[in-house]
């Protein structure tokens, strides 16, 4: 049930080449062109007809190639926020 929720580890050693081969979809995105980044916190919803739903945390990157997000729960939002910060030190 939670074997997806350190999934992103294995990619942090893996060469970035592999990672670009594994999906026809992947691309990167080079610290140097990224100029800014948020996170906007997920947490339990109430969608008003008496349900709660998760709504998943998402990462906001604006560079070079554009705008693009990405939704994520396997990690907390304040620990994604510090990953971010180490792997962008020159984006505020």
């Amino acid at each position: 049930m939670t074997a997806g929720t350190s999934l992103y580890k294995r990619y942090e050693t893996m060469p970035v080449s592999e990672i670009l081969a594994e999906n026809p979809g992947n691309y990167a995105i080079e610290a140097n062109q990224v100029k800014s980044f948020h996170i906007k916190k997920g947490g339990v919803i109430y969608d008003g007809t008496d349900h709660l739903r998760n709504r998943p945390h998402e990462l906001h990157i604006k560079w070079a190639g554009g705008k693009t997000i990405f939704k994520f729960s396997s990690m907390d939002d304040k620990e994604a926020k510090t990953l971010m910060q180490k792997v962008f030190r020159t984006v505020r």
